[in-house]
């Protein structure tokens, strides 16, 4: 993506401002006051190059320079003001991502392996993104599996914390969906339709504002003594993508 950002001289005393001594990139939150929280792209010169988008939201940027006036010290010319808006990463494009991919097949199998009669286990996790690297990479972290024999379901934390107004400049881990699954019916009285988010799975995704991926049996139903090694599936829910809400940085 290219930004254009053009320096307009308001007055100058004397001095050359082509003689600058730097150019910096400020960025706020959209709405902010520059000066007030805010952070800096990391660039070498006036060309800002292959910056990464470190987090998402709407950024307002503005790139000034300074240069050296003999009488009155150092001046500054600012640029115009650009408004940026990052999305999250869709979870269409999450949930095919290789580490993603083996993290939920390895949650599947230990929760399938561990349930048996009087147990069903859940297991699941979080979903983050991980730009300190200088790309994004994704990572997880795994809630406490829901107790066995309970119909309490796998405790998964959704994490905001460390996500701030202030732009991260080298890069910041972020949420961006999470994971669960559904146990095996094997040993339980009845059939259970599949691959349905649970009014709990459907409220923790509308609140925080983040999608979520379930993964299941791709059969309509389960009934008693069904086969463990059906195939299986994934439903997401929620929205398609994070939404980014101030309001709900914990």
């Amino acid at each position: 993506m290219d930004i254009d950002l053009e320096l307009e001289m308001k007055y100058i005393y004397e001095g050359n401002p082509y003689d600058y001594e730097r150019v910096e990139y400020e960025v706020v939150r959209h709405g902010e006051q520059f000066g007030m929280n805010m952070g800096y792209l990391d660039c070498n010169d006036i060309w800002c190059s292959n910056v990464l988008a470190a987090q998402a939201g709407e950024w307002d940027i503005r790139a000034y320079i300074r240069y050296n006036h003999p009488t009155y010290g150092y001046q500054f010319v600012y640029s115009n003001v650009v408004t940026l808006e990052i999305f999250y990463p869709e979870v269409d494009n999450i949930k095919v991502d290789p580490t993603i991919v083996s993290e939920m097949e390895d949650a599947w199998n230990a929760a399938v392996n561990a349930s048996g009669p009087g147990n069903l286990e859940e297991r699941g996790f979080s979903i983050y993104g991980n730009t300190t690297s200088g790309s994004l990479v994704y990572e997880v972290k795994y809630g406490n599996p829901s107790p066995g024999g309970s119909s309490e379901e796998t405790e998964i934390i959704i994490n905001y914390t460390g996500e701030s107004k202030v732009y991260p400049r080298n890069g910041v881990k972020f949420s961006v969906a999470w994971f669960h699954t559904h146990p095996p019916h094997r040993w339980c009285t009845g059939c259970r339709r599949t691959g349905i988010p649970s009014p709990e799975d459907n409220t923790i995704s509308t609140n925080k504002k983040i999608p979520g991926i379930l993964m299941d049996y791709k059969e309509f139903s389960l009934c008693y003594d069904h086969d463990l090694d059906l195939n299986t599936g994934l439903k997401t829910f929620g929205p398609g993508r994070r939404i980014y809400d101030e309001n709900i940085l914990n």
